[in-house]
């Protein structure tokens, strides 16, 4: 079955929204990011995106045009998971 923004296979899931797709790790659908996206979120490159993607840490997936995007909720659970670094006196006053 196949309709205008939708995809759905039958005998293993695999459904595409335009900007969902169903997440086999999270085990439910979820909110499909671009790398550059992911990577403006992390305030880094894409390089980095991809090997956090590569190494299982964000989860890939494929959007109904077969573009590779990023799971939303895999970018958060990551953030939850990594811990912040104390700031010093030297960090504080690079904010001002």
């Amino acid at each position: 079955m196949n309709t205008s923004g939708f995809n759905l296979n039958i005998g293993k899931v695999c459904v595409r929204l335009k900007d969902r797709a169903y997440c086999p790790m999270c085990e439910k659908l979820v909110r499909l990011l671009s790398f550059s996206d992911a990577a403006a979120i992390f305030r880094t490159d894409v390089n980095d995106i991809e090997k956090l993607g590569i190494n299982g840490r964000l989860h890939r997936l494929h959007d109904r045009r077969a573009k590779l995007m990023i799971c939303t909720d895999s970018v958060f659970s990551h953030l939850d998971r990594i811990q912040t670094r104390r700031l010093d006196s030297t960090s504080i006053g690079s904010l001002n």
